[in-house]
């Protein structure tokens, strides 16, 4: 499933994007485990077409927060390394049961919820872009 297929609220997601950023290759850069949820954020390699007016005309990267909302039973975290790409996969079984995984070669997470929700998109400039990137991709922006 596409992400905006599985977020409570793909309004704001449709405000950046005409088609929901793949989420095959992403880079994780911070997860924060409170109480009852787990956030995520991350670079996606897809652009917004819809690039906010106020972003600096030089950003290159979006970066996405999401919330896993009511994490069921337990969640799994095995591995970390200073730089976790991998591919995450959220699928949506019913209105309150979505299951998500990332796996990467070092890191892997998994767990199921009852929501999740976008938090927020931000543009920055990434200066380690083509690291990430393949080479054959074109330029961005």
């Amino acid at each position: 499933m596409n992400l905006s297929q599985v977020i409570h609220n793909p309004e704001m997601l449709k405000a950046f994007y005409s088609e929901s950023p793949s989420l095959d290759r992403i880079t994780l850069h911070r997860l924060t485990l409170d109480r009852n949820s787990l956030t995520i954020s991350f670079d996606v390699l897809d652009f917004p077409d819809k690039k906010p007016k106020k972003w600096h005309p030089d950003f290159n990267t979006a970066q996405i927060t999401i919330t896993f909302w009511g994490i069921n039973n337990k969640i799994d975290i095995k591995g970390f390394c200073d730089i976790i790409q991998g591919k995450l996969i959220i699928n949506k079984h019913s209105e309150i049961m979505i299951d998500f995984e990332f796996e990467g070669s070092d890191v892997k997470i998994q767990g199921s919820c009852q929501v999740v929700r976008l938090e927020k998109i931000e543009g920055y400039i990434n200066t380690e872009l083509n690291s990430i990137q393949p080479t054959s991709a074109p330029p961005v922006g």
